[in-house]
Formats: C-alpha cells, sequence, structure tokens
C-alpha cells in the first residue's frame, strides 16, 4: 500500500497505473458502432467511454515548477484493449487518448448527448477510466495529461459529472432504463520522491442501475506491477468481460479473486452496487442437441447431468441450461484460467431384442443423425455409420443402452466463443463426427 501527503493547498490523494506504450488512438472519436440487427439481437442499446492517459510531463527536478504526474506506461494500451472487447461486445465506443484538461471534459459532454439522444428503453453505459486519479477533500477527480498536482482539482473531471454523463436522459419519467457500468483503473502507481499518497474516496451513493469498479479498494494504491506490467485489474477485467453466460455479479467476483490472488492480498478490488435485474456483457449462447434420425433411443449427459432425450425414432430437439457448463467439469478453480471445459457422452439405447436377427438373416445395428446447435450454426454434427452388417455389436449391446460419443464443451472466457473438442467414439461404434466443417471418423 502507498500512502502520501503533499504539502500543497489541499490534501491530495493520488493513484495511478504503469504498463507499456501502445499505438495512437484518435482523440474522442467514435470508433465503432453494433448494426441494428446486433441491437436486436441483444435486445438493448450499448454505449462507451473509454479514456487511457499516460502522456503526463513531471517537472524536472529544481527547475522550481509545479509538481507533476510521473508518466504511465500501461493506461494508452490497456484502454485499446478494453475497446477493442467492448466493440466486439456491441458496444458504441468512443475512445480518448492522453487527454489534456479541454479535451476530457469535450469527451465526457459528447458522452452525455450520446445518451441524451438514445431513445432505446433499454440501455447500457460503460465508462472506463485508465490514469491518474486524485481525491481532494472527500471528492474524485480524474486527471488529464496537462495538469500539475497542484491544479488536479481545477482542471480535473469530478466523478459526479461522469456519473451525470453516463445517466443522461435515463430514468423516472423518461421511459429509458439504462444501466451504468464506471470502472475507474486510477490507483496503481504514485509520484517518485514524494510521500506516499492514498487512494480514491468512496463513491457517491444512491444512484440507482450504477455499478462502481475500482482497481482497489478506497483509501489504498494498488500493487505495482513489475517491469512495466500492464495493469493487473485491468487484464483481469478483459479476461472475464467476454465470457459468454457471465453475470455482472459474478464477473466482478472473479475479478476480485483473480486480482487478489495474483497480488498475494495486497490488492483488493472494490465494487459499488445499486441495481436490479441481472445483465451479461456476453449473453450466453442457446444450446441446442437435436436428433436428425434415430433407430433405436439417444440420451444426451453433461456433466453427470441428463440434458436431453430423444424418442425412439423420430427427430427431435432440445435446448440445454447453460448454467449445466458453468457449474460443471471444471467452471471453479484459478480465476485466471482460460478455458472452461465440461465433458458430455451421448448414449444410444439399442432397442433391438431379437437376439437372432431380422427375417433376412441379417443382423441389425444402429443408426444416428445428431447435431450440436451452439447460437444458430451446427458446433458439432454427429452421425453413424450406418448398419453395421458384419460388423454386428457384441451380444452384450442388444437391447442395451451404450456410449457412442463422447466430447467436451469449451468456453474460452478471453475469446468469449463456446465450442466442441476432444470428440472420440469408444471402439466399435462405427462414427463419424464433423467439427468446424472437417469430418472424420470418431
Amino acid at each position: 500500500m502507498v500512502l502520501r501527503t503533499f504539502a500543497a493547498t489541499a490534501a491530495l490523494a493520488l493513484c495511478a497505473v504503469a504498463a507499456r506504450p501502445g499505438p495512437a488512438q484518435a482523440s474522442g472519436l467514435v470508433v465503432c458502432r453494433p448494426d441494428e440487427a446486433r441491437k436486436a439481437e441483444l435486445g438493448q442499446s450499448r454505449r462507451a467511454l473509454v479514456v487511457g492517459n499516460g502522456a503526463y510531463r513531471p517537472a524536472a527536478p529544481g527547475s522550481g515548477r509545479r509538481r507533476g504526474f510521473d508518466p504511465l506506461e500501461s493506461p494508452p494500451i490497456d484502454a485499446e484493449r478494453m475497446v477493442e472487447a467492448l466493440c466486439a461486445l456491441g458496444f458504441e465506443v468512443r475512445a480518448l487518448r492522453d487527454a489534456d484538461a479541454d479535451a476530457l471534459r469535450a469527451a465526457v459532454a459528447a458522452f452525455r448527448r450520446d445518451n441524451e439522444a438514445d431513445s432505446a428503453r433499454e440501455q447500457v453505459r460503460v465508462v472506463y477510466y485508465s490514469g491518474h486519479g486524485v481525491e481532494v477533500a472527500s471528492a474524485n477527480y480524474i486527471v488529464p495529461v496537462s495538469a500539475a498536482v497542484e491544479t488536479a482539482r481545477d482542471e480535473g473531471v469530478g466523478f459526479p459529472d461522469i456519473y451525470d454523463a453516463a445517466a443522461a436522459g435515463a430514468g423516472p419519467g423518461s421511459g429509458r432504463r439504462a444501466l451504468k457500468v464506471l470502472l475507474f483503473d486510477a490507483c496503481r502507481s504514485w509520484l517518485r520522491g514524494e510521500p506516499r499518497l492514498g487512494g480514491l474516496a468512496q463513491p457517491q451513493q444512491g444512484a440507482a442501475d450504477t455499478v462502481v469498479g475500482y482497481a482497489t479498494v478506497p483509501g489504498e494504491v494498488a500493487a505495482s506491477s513489475p517491469g512495466g506490467q500492464p495493469s493487473r485489474w485491468t487484464a483481469a477485467l478483459l479476461r472475464s468481460i467476454r465470457q459468454p453466460g457471465l453475470e455482472l455479479g459474478e464477473f466482478f467476483g472473479r475479478v476480485h479473486e483473480e486480482v487478489r490472488e495474483g497480488s498475494h492480498g495486497h490488492q483488493r478490488p472494490a465494487t459499488f452496487e445499486a441495481r436490479a435485474g441481472a445483465f451479461y456483457f456476453n449473453p450466453a449462447p442457446r444450446i441446442v442437441w437435436r436428433v436428425n434420425a434415430v433407430d433405436d433411443q439417444l440420451r444426451v449427459r453433461v456433466a453427470g447431468t441428463d440434458v436431453f432425450q430423444s424418442r425412439v425414432r423420430e427427430a427431435s430437439s432440445g435446448e440445454m441450461p447453460f448454467d449445466v457448463l458453468q457449474t460443471g467439469g471444471g467452471a471453479s478453480g484459478p480465476p485466471a484460467r482460460r478455458y472452461i471445459d465440461t465433458p458430455f457422452e451421448v448414449l444410444l439405447h439399442n432397442q433391438r431384442t431379437n437376439r437372432g436377427g431380422n427375417s433376412w438373416g441379417r443382423r441389425e445395428g444402429w443408426n444416428y443423425s445428431l447435431d450440436l446447435l451452439i447460437g444458430t450454426a451446427p458446433a458439432l454434427q454427429m452421425r453413424s455409420a450406418g448398419e453395421p452388417g458384419d460388423r454386428a455389436p457384441p451380444d452384450e449391446r442388444w437391447g442395451a443402452e451404450f456410449v457412442v460419443q463422447r466430447g467436451t464443451i469449451r468456453i474460452d472466457r478471453e475469446a468469449g466463443t463456446v465450442t466442441a473438442v476432444d470428440i472420440a467414439a469408444p471402439e466399435g461404434t462405427f462414427g463419424s463426427c464433423t467439427v468446424a466443417g472437417t469430418r472424420r471418423p470418431c
């Protein structure tokens, strides 16, 4: 923890972030917009303001100038990564890098106007800020790169102005409901050669449908990342923000756990919530098992739980609860883990009881055609190889149930995808699979 006091006009509390430089980002531009189809799919309008301030100008030693803030390497690149993630998640994103006081205020004002002009009934508004932040007399400010320590309050933008811009045009009587998610990675580093400074103050309370996230708890400074590494908190945000089916409360829980473990308990992120209802940055896709044809009967078991059973000799389909994947097969475990793997089995019940074969003297096996659809497209197509003929099943499979396919449903938390992997069939089940467009025996 880092705490400092300045002999300035007011007691200040400073926090910041450290990392590495990235390519330039256009100041205050809307860098992506979702199309109408994407908005309809999400059922809500999504908008974000992303700011990464790193090019601060410290005063030269012995120059007598006002004390400047230390430059920071990580905020521009962390902000750029956040822009990429939010664009992929269907947000309209206004992005700003290394903003001076005028540019920072103009961006917040533009974000307010964008929100006021949005007539959608359901909206989500995100503000992500990475850079220096200060507390002056229990009030918090984000700091432009042009500010000195003594002018941080006058040149900075106060948190209430950011809250108001995020809430503009929504609320009681407006016919519009907006969830506001405000993320402040502004508590990471400190000024060299000065006494240590404390962190941000507690955020204002009482704003409905608002969630505020801090990189560490009020009054503390986040643990330093050695060697110019990216912000630990933002890295954790980005590892979970695309995970399908992760509700906002669980999202922050994973982020907090990862940061606490990664810092050995020295950094403790904080979240302040006043909201009702669930929100998912990346809603879970529909997962459907579809039987196109089957001679007998199929049953699907995921993480030991039956999720679907077909009818005998009839095409049928059934949607699988997504939370089966969240609770089984390794969904718990290290929070920084990239993949969540859940095993599944497809079992066939061979209804044939005539152990002597059919009237033509040819023993009969089984046929099936089963698809796993994730979203709208088949992620896996499983087919039997037809009647086995002289490769007839052993006697113990007549009138019995046995496994014909095994595999894994994988959630890639960072890529935000759900896929089928590790598909295999026990020996003698005579099947084939099509995975990602490639057909092969299995």
